[in-house]
């Protein structure tokens, strides 16, 4: 059976779904993009499979961005009630610029932690693909 979900990520206003054959077994489904809901100002106009690429890839970009900041020092993650550790969102921030290129804010860092933050980006995505504020 198809079934289809609505996504809105976190890194633009865009509203898309996608689906994917509830048949098929979890670890072996394809998600596949269904229509776009609603466009922010910076995707409109894409074709359908653009669209939820480009969306998808800046949202995954910037969760593993996030993540590997996080894991550069121990202040930059949380702690849930069952020992699972997490990027601190108020301590790791993110934008983008006018050319979609992601900016990593880290609030109120100090100049080490910065470095090891920039050094962890540059070594997972290349050196200045992703910036560091």
């Amino acid at each position: 059976m198809l079934k289809v979900t609505t996504w809105s990520p976190d890194t633009c206003k865009c509203v898309l779904e996608y689906s994917w054959d509830t048949d098929t077994p979890q670890d072996q489904r394809v998600h596949s993009p269904h229509t776009v809901a609603l466009a922010c100002s910076v995707h409109q106009g894409m074709d359908l499979n653009i669209h939820h690429s480009k969306v998808l890839l800046e949202n995954q970009g910037k969760n593993v961005a996030i993540l590997k900041v996080s894991k550069t020092d121990p202040s930059l993650e949380k702690i849930d009630a069952d020992g699972n550790k997490s990027p601190d969102l108020s301590k790791i921030q993110y934008e983008f610029d006018a050319n979609r290129k992601l900016k990593i804010i880290l609030v109120g860092a100090d100049a080490m932690k910065k470095s090891q933050a920039k050094k962890a980006l540059d070594d997972h995505f290349g050196k200045d693909v992703v910036n560091l504020g």
